[in-house]
């Protein structure tokens, strides 16, 4: 409802009525019933791939030779797919860190710790109990 409010001589002002606090995703989930579920990382759009920039300045320093990944110690030998590797190479030759461009296997490792760092151990437990 909305009230009128006398004004200046022969006008009237409008007064809208206070606006509703916001509502929380929680909260509207319970409205809908909504199931808690695993968020799904982002495919090809701008953030992602700001994050992934982000991600890659932060860990990846050079010390005259080929830039490294802070914190990437373990190698493993993971079979992956060919358009995956395309996509990879591809990536490789769009972000660079300043005059550094990334390896598609530094950004494979850095795409798999962000994907494994939005599951939290609840989710892994919740997929481990359904298998």
């Amino acid at each position: 409802m909305t009230a009128i409010a006398p004004k200046a001589k022969g006008r009237n002002r409008a007064i809208a009525p206070k606006a509703a606090r916001k509502v929380s995703p929680e909260q509207l989930a319970d409205a809908f019933g909504a199931a808690v579920t695993v968020p799904v990382p982002g495919g090809n759009d701008p953030l992602t791939r700001w994050q992934l920039a982000k991600e890659l300045q932060a860990r990846l320093s050079s010390s005259g030779g080929r830039p490294t990944l802070e914190g990437a110690e373990t190698k493993i030998k993971v079979s992956i797919l060919k358009e995956d590797l395309t996509a990879l190479q591809k990536l490789s030759e769009e972000l660079r860190v300043g005059k550094y461009s990334a390896s598609p296997s530094q950004i494979a490792t850095i795409l798999v710790h962000m994907a494994l760092t939005s599951f939290s151990s609840e989710d892994i437990k919740r997929v481990a109990e359904a298998a």
